[in-house]
């Protein structure tokens, strides 16, 4: 853990870099623990209704918003950045390399994926 701090005070990383190395750290460990609060939260859910049947997961946003929080805090950078960048990585792997390298900002590489997501003109 002391080596993992160590890389993410460095002064010569860009915000997007740091935030790439704690999405590669992080990202599938604290998926992991949403999925396990998801879970508990559901059983609780279950339990207080008196139910058997399983309860649809009506928290998956509130969940995915808290993994965002958690690895925003990691990196030192704000959610709505953490959250485009996720979303980057999720759908764009070359992109988020070109963020992870430090050649493009977490806003370049998010607005090129929406911008390659529209559908062309015709003209």
């Amino acid at each position: 853990m002391y080596i993992t701090e160590t890389k993410l005070n460095r002064d010569d990383l860009k915000n997007g870099q740091k935030a790439a190395i704690v999405i590669r750290l992080f990202y599938e460990e604290e998926r992991r623990k949403a999925r396990e609060r998801q879970a508990e939260n559901a059983e609780r859910l279950n339990r207080e209704l008196g139910r058997l049947t399983n309860v649809p997961n009506l928290e998956q946003s509130i969940e995915g918003g808290k993994t965002n929080e958690i690895l925003a805090k990691k990196a030192g950078i704000g959610k709505s950045s953490m959250a485009y960048l996720l979303a980057v990585y999720k759908s764009r792997p070359d992109l988020f390399e070109l963020v992870f390298s430090g050649n493009y900002s977490i806003n370049k590489a998010y607005t090129q994926m929406k911008k390659d997501e529209e559908p062309e003109e015709l003209t």
